[in-house]
């Protein structure tokens, strides 16, 4: 195809997600602050407030402290992360750096590129988090540097998880294969990267109505559903089995499909999958 009417066809997608009512403040280009080709950070969520730290952070001194999740454009190289690689800036201009990093639960292999910083960022109910920077060497797995990348615009704990990133391979040439929970019969799959830990509705919604894969034209490609395995693992990413090849280009999920740590329905979400 040749790119003018492929740009067409992907401005037509954007448009009526639009008008669908899926999250516009996600840019399609699916990059967020990072292009493919510079790491970079995608987004960062407040995931919880004044609770105790999650069993992968034993040493943290506090009883009750903050979790903010931070989605990475690329998987990380885990020997580079230590808590001294980030500042955690309130809206106060008051910075401060977490006392304990950790990939996980999200700490499968072919995952790694969602880290939790836990630490006590919010000293009272009416402090904010606004910004988190990296000050450290971090690096991801090929070997680039996200020292100085920063986000600027961080979700609060009143707020649901939204879709950050989905990227396409073959079963057959992807680390990811044909993952556990989905058919035999993948032959395609889109993993979807959601700005914090997803769980299950009750009753649970159905994957094969509520999920949306759609190629460059606008339509819809044949969806098996999602790894059951991955759904219900507690971590923030989502794979999704495709019974084709073709090329996909756009992700929408439903709103209400599902519940983000605080028990709040994730709104409709759409965004576009790098190939």
């Amino acid at each position: 195809m040749r790119p003018e009417p492929l740009l067409s066809a992907l401005a037509l997608i954007i448009g009526t997600a639009c008008r669908l009512g899926f999250d516009e403040r996600i840019p399609f280009d699916g990059a967020g602050a990072a292009d493919r080709g510079a790491p970079g950070l995608l987004s960062a969520y407040l995931a919880a407030v004044n609770q105790p730290a999650p069993p992968s952070c034993p040493d943290v001194p506090v009883a009750q402290a903050e979790r903010v999740l931070l989605v990475v454009s690329q998987q990380l190289d885990e020997t580079t992360l230590v808590p001294g690689d980030f500042t955690v800036t309130d809206d106060r201009g008051v910075t401060t750096g977490p006392r304990c990093v950790t990939l996980a639960p999200a700490v499968e292999t072919d995952e790694d590129n969602t880290i939790m910083l836990v630490g006590d960022f919010v000293p009272r109910p009416e402090v904010t988090i606004a910004a988190v920077t990296v000050v450290g060497p971090l690096r991801v797995k090929s070997g680039g540097s996200l020292t100085g990348a920063r986000v600027d615009e961080v979700i609060g704990v009143a707020h649901s998880i939204r879709l950050v990133q989905a990227y396409a391979t073959t079963a057959k040439d992807s680390e990811v294969g044909a993952p556990q929970g989905c058919p035999a019969t993948t032959l395609e799959v889109v993993r979807a990267t959601w700005s914090g830990d997803l769980r299950v509705t009750t009753p649970p919604a159905d994957p094969l109505s509520a999920i949306v894969v759609r190629d460059a034209a606008g339509s819809s490609l044949p969806t098996l559903g999602v790894s059951f395995a991955e759904e219900r693992d507690g971590d923030n990413i989502l794979d999704i089995c495709l019974a084709t090849v073709d090329p996909p280009a756009m992700l929408e999920v439903a709103a209400q499909t599902y519940l983000a740590p605080n028990g709040l329905a994730n709104p409709q979400t759409a965004i576009a999958i790098e190939l």
